[in-house]
């Protein structure tokens, strides 16, 4: 299996860096340990029928066959696989992103995605703020004309607008924009096609910000404020914020987060997801 590094059939992503605040994909990210775990929760719309899933079931047909021919599967849940329960929810059915379209799963690169629709779909953790440090995103953000910003995931007490923490993809002027709004990283993304999947990645250290695309260098900051960001991080995914802040229009396979500073491990993570999405 490609998610497996070095060979070690026991080992997924989470055993050999463990301590993630939250972790979401359709991959399973614990080895052996997790085969059997439902990664996510799918709404059938045809009769409103909910079922758990695990990875195998959701790139083996066995979701596609569940959801069954000419109808719609939209995603309930998507659970967290760190443990620590902070699963995204999403129980307003014109809110529920897609992950069966007309009975085939969506799969962007042979691999299985969560698919929004740029205005109303979102998914919300249900404690607030989950104190990321250090954050991985696989998505392919979509389109994205000029003016627009598009979250990825937003943040902090209560508010969504760009006066808050938010993590976005944006087009100002021309230039696509991988951005961290409050503190002011703002890094340029050197994409011709916004349809194919990308590794975002952010990281503070101490009082630095770092931000990546992909393999690139890294573009870093010192916050001017006194900001927490160890704790006004909130994983609402995906976020729909009235006409200030949209969700991307795009696919989402992955998002991992850790509450600390992951500089030792972060080239590894990396490392780990490129080897199973092959984005770079």
């Amino acid at each position: 299996m490609s998610w497996i590094i070095a060979g070690d059939e026991k080992n997924g992503l989470l055993d050999i860096y463990p301590g993630a605040a939250a972790a979401y994909s359709l991959r399973n990210l614990q080895g052996r340990s997790g085969k059997d775990s439902a990664v996510v929760r799918v709404r059938r719309d045809n009769d409103d029928t909910e079922a758990d899933f695990t990875a195998t079931e959701v790139s083996d047909g066995t979701l596609a066959a569940w959801v069954g021919a000419g109808n719609n599967g939209l995603v309930r849940t998507w659970y967290d696989q760190s443990g620590n329960n902070q699963h995204l929810n999403q129980a307003t059915n014109s809110a529920q992103p897609l992950i069966v379209s007309n009975g085939v799963v969506v799969f962007d690169d042979g691999k299985p995605a969560i698919q929004t629709n740029g205005t109303s779909h979102y998914m919300q953790s249900p404690n607030g703020a989950l104190g990321s440090v250090t954050s991985f995103y696989v998505a392919a953000v979509g389109s994205i004309t000029a003016g627009d910003n598009r979250s990825i995931f937003a943040a902090s007490n209560g508010g969504y607008g760009f006066s808050d923490q938010w993590i976005a993809i944006r087009r100002v002027s021309g230039a696509l924009n991988f951005r961290h709004a409050r503190v002011g990283v703002n890094r340029n993304i050197d994409l011709t096609d916004t349809s194919a999947k990308s590794l975002f990645q952010f990281l503070r250290s101490g009082t630095s910000l770092s931000a990546w695309v992909n393999s690139e260098t890294s573009t870093t900051t010192v916050p001017s404020d006194a900001l927490n960001l160890s704790a006004e991080i909130d994983f609402r995914v995906l976020d729909n914020a009235g006409s200030l802040l949209l969700p991307s229009p795009g696919l989402t396979q992955e998002l991992i987060a850790y509450a600390n500073d992951q500089s030792t491990n972060r080239a590894g993570i990396e490392t780990n997801i490129n080897a199973h999405y092959s984005i770079f």
